[in-house]
């Protein structure tokens, strides 16, 4: 029982781990090819952006995709040997916004946040707090974005690493619901293992009184043990009583 609880316990942990989503690490090679994101929950649904970091020399490709348009979205950041980064409507297209100058690193993490609501797309340096002075690409679409599946890519002679953080709860409601749904999976958890330590109390009630149960029939059983022992040994005495008296008896009746 003790070590079935300890396995709940962990492999709850774990699952705790995973819906609060703290922070989720993705390698991306030097192979040009999106791997998206909503397998893993990012981004939750009703999300309008998302803030990540990245390490990359060059190449650091986003991808929006969404119902509304066949195919995705593409950002670039630090394209062309991190001298540019643009906005296009089709992967490998013609960029439509752009931007001169570096801002990925080869040994440095640089935070980003991306915004797909209200009919436009931004970038910025920084995290959602950051001022809109950080803003460095913004294309206005003639329609809006909605159940946006992100994908993310480097290649063509970099690869990268990305994290991804949920921002404080007053952010956004993408926060919110994340927030609401760990609530309520921390309260499942609870609950559960609430339910399993009153089912291990239950339990051990059960045993201690079978315990008691099985003493008490033992020592009814030691005195009936006892009892009979002593029935017999006044049955014994009784009887070589009865012997003795009946011996003398008979020696009387021989010395007449």
């Amino acid at each position: 029982m003790g070590f079935a609880f300890k396995v709940y316990i962990v492999i709850s942990l774990m699952h705790l781990t995973d819906v609060l989503c703290l922070q989720t690490r993705f390698i991306t090679t030097t192979e040009y090819r999106y791997t998206y994101l909503d397998r893993y929950g990012i981004p939750c649904n009703g999300s309008t952006f998302l803030t990540f970091q990245v390490e990359a020399c060059h190449d650091a490709h986003i991808a929006l995709k969404s119902p509304i348009k066949g195919g995705p979205i593409e950002i670039v950041i630090g394209g062309w040997d991190n001298k540019r980064s643009c906005v296009r409507l089709t992967p490998q297209g013609n960029c439509l916004e752009t931007y001169q100058g570096a801002v990925l690193d080869c040994n440095e993490y640089r935070p980003f946040t991306v915004y797909w609501g209200d009919g436009q797309i931004l970038l910025k340096k920084g995290n959602a707090k950051a001022g809109k002075s950080n803003i460095f690409l913004n294309l206005t679409l003639n329609y809006p974005l909605d159940d946006v599946n992100v994908g993310i890519s480097t290649g063509f002679g970099s690869s990268g690493i990305w994290m991804f953080e949920d921002e404080p709860a007053s952010a956004t409601s993408r926060t919110t619901e994340c927030s609401s749904f760990a609530a309520s999976s921390v309260a499942v958890i609870i609950g559960s293992v609430g339910a399993v330590i009153i089912f291990g109390i239950i339990v051990g009630v059960f045993y201690s009184f079978r315990n008691c149960k099985k003493n008490d029939q033992s020592a009814s059983s030691e005195t009936n043990k006892n009892f009979e022992s002593e029935r017999q040994h006044g049955l014994d005495q009784i009887s070589e009583h009865h012997y003795d008296s009946l011996s003398a008896t008979t020696n009387n009746l021989e010395l007449c």
